[in-house]
């Protein structure tokens, strides 16, 4: 499992060999893009309530401490209230596969892009004309869609 947490790629022949069989090894991928994990948050309010009910949890405490600036960030750029759980969510798809729907894809990595060189974008067109599009060729994994507040609740439980 590969998360899309950043949208460049490695544009060695290895990697774009590994994209083109769907596998690292004997593991297949999935990509769990931005456009999911922007999805999750872990929200200031939310471990700021925690730390109320939980005065004592050092855990807590940590989490607060390192994820500060990073919430600050992001509430300062976007007024964001909380920060992204971008590897988390990856994490959680590994424990529960049921958090993510994926779907296999054609994907591509840009290689000769002034701009876009490396940037994995997928083949979704809906056509089934295998001159334009090979089912064969869906041998990764992208996620599509989540269950937000089932993850959440999840990453939060595991905090106490």
């Amino acid at each position: 499992m590969i998360p899309l947490g950043a949208v460049q790629a490695s544009i060695s022949s290895l990697g774009c060999y590994q994209l083109g069989c769907g596998r690292v090894g004997h593991l297949p991928l999935t990509f769990i893009g931005l456009d999911v994990t922007y999805q999750v948050l872990l929200r200031k309010n939310t471990l700021e309530s925690m730390i109320q009910v939980f005065p004592k949890s050092r855990l807590l405490k940590f989490i607060q401490g390192i994820s500060a600036k990073y919430m600050d960030f992001y509430y300062g750029n976007d007024e964001l209230p909380g920060c992204y759980l971008h590897d988390p969510l990856a994490v959680g798809y590994v424990i529960n596969p049921a958090f993510l729907e994926v779907k296999p894809q054609i994907l591509h990595v840009e290689t000769v892009g002034e701009l876009t060189s490396g940037v994995i974008f997928p083949d979704d067109r809906p056509t089934r004309n295998p001159a334009w599009r090979n089912p064969a060729e869906e041998v990764i994994n992208v996620a599509c869609d989540l269950e937000r507040e089932a993850f959440e609740e999840f990453f939060i439980s595991k905090l106490i």
